[in-house]
Protein backbone atom coordinates (compact mmCIF):
# COMPACT_ATOMS: atom_id res chain seq x y z
CA UNK A 1 0.00 0.00 0.00
CA UNK A 2 2.88 2.36 0.69
CA UNK A 3 4.69 1.80 -2.30
CA UNK A 4 0.96 2.07 -4.33
CA UNK A 5 1.07 5.58 -2.65
CA UNK A 6 4.30 6.70 -3.17
CA UNK A 7 3.93 5.53 -6.76
CA UNK A 8 0.00 7.80 -6.74
CA UNK A 9 2.00 10.68 -5.49
CA UNK A 10 5.16 10.30 -7.91
CA UNK A 11 2.98 10.43 -10.92
CA UNK A 12 0.44 12.84 -9.85
CA UNK A 13 -2.71 10.94 -9.12
CA UNK A 14 -3.08 12.33 -5.25
CA UNK A 15 -5.77 10.56 -3.82
CA UNK A 16 -7.41 13.12 -2.53
CA UNK A 17 -6.60 17.09 -1.56
CA UNK A 18 -4.85 16.72 1.25
CA UNK A 19 -2.18 14.44 -0.76
CA UNK A 20 -2.50 17.06 -3.57
CA UNK A 21 -1.39 19.55 -1.53
CA UNK A 22 1.79 17.65 0.39
CA UNK A 23 2.83 16.57 -4.13
CA UNK A 24 2.37 20.26 -5.14
CA UNK A 25 5.07 21.28 -2.05
CA UNK A 26 7.35 19.32 -3.13
CA UNK A 27 7.33 20.31 -6.50
CA UNK A 28 7.18 23.78 -5.45
CA UNK A 29 10.48 22.89 -3.71
CA UNK A 30 12.50 21.77 -6.41
CA UNK A 31 11.08 25.17 -8.17
CA UNK A 32 9.58 22.07 -10.32
CA UNK A 33 6.42 24.04 -12.37
CA UNK A 34 5.83 21.24 -15.38
CA UNK A 35 5.59 18.87 -12.60
CA UNK A 36 3.16 20.99 -10.47
CA UNK A 37 0.78 21.84 -13.29
CA UNK A 38 1.04 18.26 -14.31
CA UNK A 39 0.27 17.02 -11.11
CA UNK A 40 -3.09 19.14 -10.90
CA UNK A 41 -4.26 18.54 -14.54
CA UNK A 42 -3.93 14.66 -13.47
CA UNK A 43 -5.61 15.54 -9.88
CA UNK A 44 -8.24 17.31 -12.04
CA UNK A 45 -8.86 16.43 -15.61
CA UNK A 46 -10.88 20.29 -15.40
CA UNK A 47 -8.30 22.59 -14.81
CA UNK A 48 -5.07 23.59 -17.78
CA UNK A 49 -2.37 26.18 -17.39
CA UNK A 50 -0.85 28.95 -20.00
CA UNK A 51 2.09 27.04 -21.06
CA UNK A 52 3.39 30.92 -23.03
CA UNK A 53 3.33 32.58 -19.74
CA UNK A 54 6.78 34.53 -19.75
CA UNK A 55 7.32 34.19 -16.11
CA UNK A 56 6.14 31.46 -13.53
CA UNK A 57 7.35 32.31 -10.23
CA UNK A 58 6.53 30.33 -6.36
CA UNK A 59 6.43 33.32 -4.24
CA UNK A 60 5.53 31.75 -1.14
CA UNK A 61 3.58 29.46 1.25
CA UNK A 62 0.28 29.31 3.41
CA UNK A 63 -1.63 27.45 6.01
CA UNK A 64 -4.75 27.33 4.25
CA UNK A 65 -6.43 23.87 4.77
CA UNK A 66 -8.45 23.96 1.49
CA UNK A 67 -6.05 25.68 -0.58
CA UNK A 68 -2.67 24.59 -1.77
CA UNK A 69 0.06 26.05 0.63
CA UNK A 70 2.06 26.77 -2.94
CA UNK A 71 1.52 30.34 -4.68
CA UNK A 72 2.67 31.77 -7.72
CA UNK A 73 3.43 34.56 -9.80
CA UNK A 74 2.80 34.90 -13.27
CA UNK A 75 3.63 36.95 -16.19
CA UNK A 76 1.39 36.02 -19.07
CA UNK A 77 0.06 37.98 -21.94
CA UNK A 78 -3.14 39.24 -20.44
CA UNK A 79 -0.95 40.81 -17.49
CA UNK A 80 0.39 39.83 -14.28
CA UNK A 81 -1.24 37.13 -11.45
CA UNK A 82 -1.21 36.15 -8.14
CA UNK A 83 -2.39 32.66 -8.40
CA UNK A 84 -4.30 30.60 -5.62
CA UNK A 85 -5.61 27.32 -5.64
CA UNK A 86 -8.90 26.42 -3.82
CA UNK A 87 -10.57 22.97 -2.67
CA UNK A 88 -13.22 23.16 -5.40
CA UNK A 89 -16.13 22.61 -2.80
CA UNK A 90 -14.56 24.53 -0.07
CA UNK A 91 -15.70 26.75 1.77
CA UNK A 92 -13.00 29.07 1.71
CA UNK A 93 -13.79 29.64 -2.51
CA UNK A 94 -17.32 30.26 -1.49
CA UNK A 95 -16.47 33.17 0.63
CA UNK A 96 -13.85 34.26 -1.41
CA UNK A 97 -16.42 34.19 -4.40
CA UNK A 98 -18.89 36.12 -2.15
CA UNK A 99 -16.72 38.64 -1.28
CA UNK A 100 -15.69 39.23 -4.96
CA UNK A 101 -19.30 39.27 -6.08
CA UNK A 102 -21.34 40.88 -3.56
CA UNK A 103 -18.90 42.86 -1.26
CA UNK A 104 -16.06 44.22 -3.41
CA UNK A 105 -18.64 46.67 -5.76
CA UNK A 106 -19.93 48.28 -2.86
CA UNK A 107 -16.28 48.88 -1.09
CA UNK A 108 -15.08 51.19 -3.42
CA UNK A 109 -11.10 52.91 -3.54
CA UNK A 110 -11.84 55.21 -0.89
CA UNK A 111 -12.90 52.61 1.60
CA UNK A 112 -9.82 49.14 1.18
CA UNK A 113 -7.95 48.49 -1.38
CA UNK A 114 -8.43 44.88 -2.61
CA UNK A 115 -6.30 42.84 -5.14
CA UNK A 116 -8.46 42.17 -8.22
CA UNK A 117 -10.10 38.40 -9.20
CA UNK A 118 -9.33 38.86 -12.44
CA UNK A 119 -10.17 35.20 -13.77
CA UNK A 120 -11.14 31.87 -12.10
CA UNK A 121 -11.13 28.13 -13.84
CA UNK A 122 -13.00 25.45 -11.86
CA UNK A 123 -12.86 21.76 -12.08
CA UNK A 124 -14.37 18.78 -10.39
CA UNK A 125 -11.80 19.11 -7.59
CA UNK A 126 -10.04 22.40 -7.72
CA UNK A 127 -10.24 26.01 -8.41
CA UNK A 128 -7.42 28.36 -10.18
CA UNK A 129 -8.12 31.75 -8.98
CA UNK A 130 -5.84 34.48 -9.96
CA UNK A 131 -5.58 37.65 -8.82
CA UNK A 132 -3.85 41.27 -9.59
CA UNK A 133 -0.98 40.90 -8.44
CA UNK A 134 0.45 43.74 -5.76
CA UNK A 135 4.00 44.36 -4.70
CA UNK A 136 3.18 44.27 -1.06
CA UNK A 137 5.16 44.63 2.40
CA UNK A 138 3.51 43.71 5.82
CA UNK A 139 2.23 47.28 7.24
CA UNK A 140 4.38 48.08 10.44
CA UNK A 141 4.35 46.97 13.89
CA UNK A 142 3.92 50.66 14.95
CA UNK A 143 0.58 51.71 12.62
CA UNK A 144 -0.50 48.07 12.51
CA UNK A 145 -3.44 48.82 15.23
CA UNK A 146 -4.32 52.48 14.47
CA UNK A 147 -4.53 50.38 10.74
CA UNK A 148 -6.95 47.83 11.94
CA UNK A 149 -9.15 50.39 13.69
CA UNK A 150 -9.62 52.45 9.89
CA UNK A 151 -9.99 49.44 7.99
CA UNK A 152 -12.39 47.88 10.71
CA UNK A 153 -14.29 51.49 10.62
CA UNK A 154 -14.56 51.34 6.90
CA UNK A 155 -15.94 48.07 6.72
CA UNK A 156 -18.49 48.48 9.38
CA UNK A 157 -19.80 51.69 7.44
CA UNK A 158 -21.00 49.69 4.57
CA UNK A 159 -24.02 48.82 7.13
CA UNK A 160 -25.11 45.41 8.12
CA UNK A 161 -25.91 42.17 6.86
CA UNK A 162 -28.77 41.77 4.71
CA UNK A 163 -31.58 38.86 5.21
CA UNK A 164 -30.30 36.86 2.01
CA UNK A 165 -26.65 35.90 3.10
CA UNK A 166 -26.06 32.66 3.54
CA UNK A 167 -25.93 31.25 6.91
CA UNK A 168 -22.56 29.84 6.17
CA UNK A 169 -21.26 33.35 6.63
CA UNK A 170 -22.61 34.39 9.80
CA UNK A 171 -21.64 30.70 11.55
CA UNK A 172 -18.68 31.62 13.95
CA UNK A 173 -18.31 27.86 14.44
CA UNK A 174 -17.00 27.77 10.98
CA UNK A 175 -14.36 30.47 11.73
CA UNK A 176 -10.90 28.86 11.08
CA UNK A 177 -9.60 29.82 14.91
CA UNK A 178 -12.92 31.45 16.70
CA UNK A 179 -14.55 27.70 17.82
CA UNK A 180 -10.79 26.37 18.84
CA UNK A 181 -10.21 29.29 20.92
CA UNK A 182 -14.10 29.02 22.67
CA UNK A 183 -13.61 25.67 23.42
CA UNK A 184 -10.32 26.37 25.20
CA UNK A 185 -11.66 29.39 26.97
CA UNK A 186 -14.48 26.88 28.42
CA UNK A 187 -11.54 24.78 29.41
CA UNK A 188 -9.99 27.88 31.36
CA UNK A 189 -13.18 28.96 32.55
CA UNK A 190 -14.05 25.57 34.31
CA UNK A 191 -10.49 25.03 35.65
CA UNK A 192 -10.97 28.24 37.10
CA UNK A 193 -14.27 27.12 38.80
CA UNK A 194 -15.98 29.60 36.76
CA UNK A 195 -19.37 28.95 35.45
CA UNK A 196 -19.19 28.07 31.89
CA UNK A 197 -22.90 28.38 31.30
CA UNK A 198 -22.44 32.19 32.05
CA UNK A 199 -20.15 32.07 29.02
CA UNK A 200 -22.59 30.36 26.55
CA UNK A 201 -24.86 33.06 27.58
CA UNK A 202 -22.80 35.54 26.46
CA UNK A 203 -21.56 33.85 23.30
CA UNK A 204 -25.36 33.69 22.28
CA UNK A 205 -25.45 37.67 23.16
CA UNK A 206 -22.78 38.57 20.94
CA UNK A 207 -23.99 36.15 18.29
CA UNK A 208 -27.61 37.99 18.15
CA UNK A 209 -26.20 41.40 17.79
CA UNK A 210 -26.11 43.05 14.20
CA UNK A 211 -23.68 41.56 11.93
CA UNK A 212 -21.29 43.24 9.59
CA UNK A 213 -18.51 42.70 6.95
CA UNK A 214 -15.66 41.27 8.61
CA UNK A 215 -11.89 40.29 7.14
CA UNK A 216 -11.88 37.21 9.71
CA UNK A 217 -8.11 37.64 9.95
CA UNK A 218 -6.48 41.54 10.02
CA UNK A 219 -3.05 39.89 10.96
CA UNK A 220 0.26 42.02 9.73
CA UNK A 221 0.67 39.91 6.80
CA UNK A 222 -2.34 40.05 5.22
CA UNK A 223 -2.18 43.96 5.39
CA UNK A 224 -0.20 46.70 3.95
CA UNK A 225 -0.12 50.01 3.33
CA UNK A 226 -2.84 52.59 1.61
CA UNK A 227 -5.34 50.21 3.31
CA UNK A 228 -4.33 46.96 1.04
CA UNK A 229 -5.94 43.84 2.44
CA UNK A 230 -4.83 40.56 1.26
CA UNK A 231 -5.97 37.06 1.58
CA UNK A 232 -10.19 37.48 2.24
CA UNK A 233 -10.48 33.62 2.74
CA UNK A 234 -11.83 33.60 6.03
CA UNK A 235 -14.40 36.49 5.04
CA UNK A 236 -17.93 36.36 6.73
CA UNK A 237 -20.20 38.63 8.57
CA UNK A 238 -19.10 38.71 11.94
CA UNK A 239 -20.37 40.75 15.12
CA UNK A 240 -19.21 44.01 15.80
CA UNK A 241 -15.38 44.39 17.50
CA UNK A 242 -14.72 41.00 15.95
CA UNK A 243 -11.82 41.59 13.79
CA UNK A 244 -10.60 44.72 16.05
CA UNK A 245 -10.68 41.92 19.43
CA UNK A 246 -8.48 39.55 17.42
CA UNK A 247 -6.14 42.13 15.93
CA UNK A 248 -5.88 43.26 19.73
CA UNK A 249 -4.88 39.76 20.42
CA UNK A 250 -2.17 39.49 17.83
CA UNK A 251 -0.80 42.58 18.68
CA UNK A 252 0.50 41.09 22.03
CA UNK A 253 -0.20 43.42 25.15
CA UNK A 254 -3.01 42.74 27.65
CA UNK A 255 -5.19 45.40 27.52
CA UNK A 256 -7.15 46.63 30.78
CA UNK A 257 -10.76 47.66 31.42
CA UNK A 258 -9.85 51.13 30.66
CA UNK A 259 -7.91 50.78 27.07
CA UNK A 260 -10.54 48.30 26.09
CA UNK A 261 -13.20 51.06 26.27
CA UNK A 262 -11.31 53.45 24.02
CA UNK A 263 -10.85 50.55 21.81
CA UNK A 264 -14.59 50.33 21.40
CA UNK A 265 -15.02 54.15 21.22
CA UNK A 266 -12.79 54.42 18.41
CA UNK A 267 -14.68 51.74 16.61
CA UNK A 268 -18.13 52.38 17.53
CA UNK A 269 -18.97 55.39 15.54
CA UNK A 270 -19.96 53.48 12.42
CA UNK A 271 -22.37 51.16 13.99
CA UNK A 272 -24.29 53.74 16.18
CA UNK A 273 -27.55 53.33 14.38
CA UNK A 274 -27.55 49.74 14.46
CA UNK A 275 -26.18 48.59 18.09
CA UNK A 276 -25.58 50.16 21.41
CA UNK A 277 -21.96 51.03 22.60
CA UNK A 278 -22.69 48.74 25.80
CA UNK A 279 -23.45 46.12 23.51
CA UNK A 280 -20.75 46.94 21.37
CA UNK A 281 -18.57 46.86 23.56
CA UNK A 282 -19.13 43.93 25.34
CA UNK A 283 -18.95 42.21 22.14
CA UNK A 284 -15.04 43.82 21.46
CA UNK A 285 -14.21 42.53 25.32
CA UNK A 286 -15.99 39.04 24.69
CA UNK A 287 -13.67 38.06 21.55
CA UNK A 288 -10.73 39.57 23.14
CA UNK A 289 -10.89 36.97 26.00
CA UNK A 290 -11.62 34.42 23.83
CA UNK A 291 -9.09 35.14 21.22
CA UNK A 292 -6.64 35.37 23.99
CA UNK A 293 -3.87 32.15 24.27
CA UNK A 294 -5.21 29.74 27.23
CA UNK A 295 -0.87 30.60 28.33
CA UNK A 296 -2.63 33.66 29.52
CA UNK A 297 -5.92 32.58 31.21
CA UNK A 298 -5.25 34.99 34.37
CA UNK A 299 -6.03 37.63 31.89
CA UNK A 300 -8.52 35.88 30.15
CA UNK A 301 -10.45 35.00 33.67
CA UNK A 302 -10.21 38.44 34.08
CA UNK A 303 -11.62 39.96 30.83
CA UNK A 304 -14.22 37.52 31.09
CA UNK A 305 -14.78 39.06 34.96
CA UNK A 306 -15.12 42.28 33.06
CA UNK A 307 -18.71 41.04 30.89
CA UNK A 308 -19.80 39.03 34.18
CA UNK A 309 -19.79 42.36 36.12
CA UNK A 310 -21.45 44.20 33.21
CA UNK A 311 -23.97 41.43 32.80
CA UNK A 312 -25.40 41.28 36.83
CA UNK A 313 -25.26 45.34 36.46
Amino acid sequence: MRFLSSLMRRFGFAGDFSQMKQLAEKHALRNDHAAYELALMRFDSGVSFDESCELREFVGSGKGRYTLNSYRKLACSSGLFFEKIYAADSLDWRKCQYFYEQVVPKLGGEYVRVPALRCSQGGNRLVVARLEFVEFTPIDQHSYIDEVVSITNRLASLGVSGADVPAELLDLSLHFGFERCFQKTLGVVLRAGGNVDLLKIMRDRCEALPRFVGHGDLSRPNMGGGALVLDWDNFGFYPPGFDLALALVLSGGLLGDAELEDFARRGYDPIAEHCSFHDFWFSLVFFYSVFLSARKAEHKIYCLGLLEGYSHA
